[in-house]
């Protein structure tokens, strides 16, 4: 049998009723569950993890970088260190190598020269 549905061109026996015939059923109103669905929740999942090992990645790489930055520094220094001391050494070569000094230094370790000799590898 046809239920009526709001349509009046279907005819009823006289007396007989849609409710009479059919007894509603309680209607639980529906929720409306805004959750997500399996899928986008481990798409979600997968970006956030892609997205903290990106960072991780960004953070361990500046991380190598403000160590190798230091170490240059470091290096910097102790070559700034090496060439102070070089310059130091070169002086006191250069006054080592004097001839004057050295022939005084010969003649009062008791080693006496008549004739004076210049020694190419010593002239300066």
């Amino acid at each position: 049998m046809r239920e009526n549905r709001g349509n009046v061109a279907v005819a009823l026996p006289f007396g007989q009723s849609t409710a009479a015939t059919k007894p509603k059923q309680k209607r639980r109103p529906r929720l409306k569950v805004i959750g997500l669905t399996t899928g986008e929740k481990v798409l979600y999942l997968l970006s956030v993890l892609v997205g903290v090992l990106l960072a991780l990645v960004v953070i361990s790489k500046y991380a190598e970088v403000t160590e190798l930055n230091a170490s240059i520094n470091q290096t910097d220094t102790e070559i700034r260190k090496v060439k102070e001391v070089n310059l130091q050494l070169d002086t006191e070569k250069k006054k080592l190598n004097n001839t004057e000094r050295i022939r005084d230094f010969a003649e009062k370790n008791g080693l006496y020269l008549d004739t004076v000799k210049s020694l190419p590898s010593i002239q300066q």
